[in-house]
């Protein structure tokens, strides 16, 4: 009878660690150098380099774009549930994006401007 009930337990124990593995989503570390990829963006803005670094309290994202000399830092940059996002200021135009983790070594996202969304893509540098 104690053995029934001691598996029992054990079974129980087991089922609520499966279950709270299986709905917990995995943490995602966006720090890094990613190539990123906007088809629809004008030129030359549509590739380039997006570099992250976070410390215990900020996140600071750097872009340099491959037909351009010059890099642009990330405004309002957060990292919240898997997402990067933070805005730009490029030729007089206010850009906001927004990136999703597809997976360890890829986001998928939009720039959101004025005049609509241009979606993009990047993914993860090897060192």
């Amino acid at each position: 009878m104690k053995t029934e009930r001691a598996g029992i337990i054990l079974i129980g124990l087991l089922t609520v660690f499966v279950t709270i593995g299986a709905v917990t989503p995995p943490e995602f570390n966006p720090v890094g150098k990613w190539k990123f990829s906007a088809p629809d963006a004008p030129y030359p803005y549509g590739t380039g380099l997006l570099e992250v670094k976070m410390d215990e309290e900020d996140v600071g994202v750097t872009i340099s774009f491959e037909d351009v000399e010059y890099k642009l830092y990330g405004e309002s940059v957060k990292f919240e549930e898997n997402v990067l996002a933070f805005s730009l200021f490029i030729d007089g135009v206010d850009i906001s994006l927004s990136m999703k983790f597809i997976d360890k070594d890829k986001l998928s996202g939009k720039a959101v401007y004025y005049d609509g969304a241009i979606p993009l893509t990047a993914n993860r540098e090897k060192e």
